[in-house]
């Protein structure tokens, strides 16, 4: 990108298109403290698609569905399991290892494993499959899901904070930040539109 080359991007059509957070996201996940950094349309889209829309759009869509969330029941606090936090805990302290030092695109990093790893284990458990004779394993996978987006919206709400916050507007969870064993309880919501719609890839 040069502007003697007169091929720019106009900041304000990709906020349009995209979102700021969306686009905010996506140029911190490809910056380096110790080279420049390139920019590709192309791969703002990929990024949008299968990080944003597909892995944290999906997962919020997931947990947010009026069926698997009144699995768990309203007014009662609840923590992540011994099984989920093994995994959990370890990507929460390197995101913020590498996020003191400001290497955020390695800190990105791991909250992206965070969200293949919570939207594995829920497709695992076929929940829409289990539901009816099995409604307490699902509440304990839901649990955990909940509690790992609540983790993972915190970890970049210096990111993406509106998102971060349509996130946490269905989270009750009063504590530390980024504390792992903080308990958790869900409030009553309508069902959200797609935090991000999916965008429609060029021929």
């Amino acid at each position: 990108m040069s502007k003697s080359l007169g091929n720019g991007v106009d900041p304000f059509d990709l906020v349009s298109s995209y979102s700021s957070d969306a686009l905010r996201y996506y140029l911190i996940r490809e910056s380096r403290i110790d080279s420049d950094t390139e920019f590709c349309l192309e791969t703002l889209r990929s990024t949008y698609n299968g990080v944003l829309a597909n892995q944290l759009g999906n997962l919020f869509s997931r947990i947010s569905h009026p069926v698997f969330l009144e699995t768990i029941p309203e007014g009662q606090s609840f923590t992540i399991s011994q099984e989920a936090s093994e995994t959990v805990e370890p990507n929460i302290s390197a995101i913020k290892k590498y996020f003191d030092s400001f290497a955020f695109a390695n800190g990105i990093e791991h909250f992206e494993k965070l969200l293949h790893y919570a939207n594995q284990r829920f497709s695992a458990a076929k929940p829409w499959e289990t539901i009816r004779r099995d409604s307490g394993g699902i509440r304990e996978i839901m649990i955990d899901t909940l509690a790992i987006l609540r983790l993972a919206s915190e970890s970049v709400a210096c990111i993406i904070p509106e998102t971060s916050a349509k996130i946490m507007s269905f989270i009750e969870s009063p504590g530390l930040f980024l504390d792992i064993k903080k308990p958790i309880m869900r409030k009553t919501i309508g069902r959200e539109k797609s935090l991000f719609p999916r965008m429609k890839t060029s021929n």
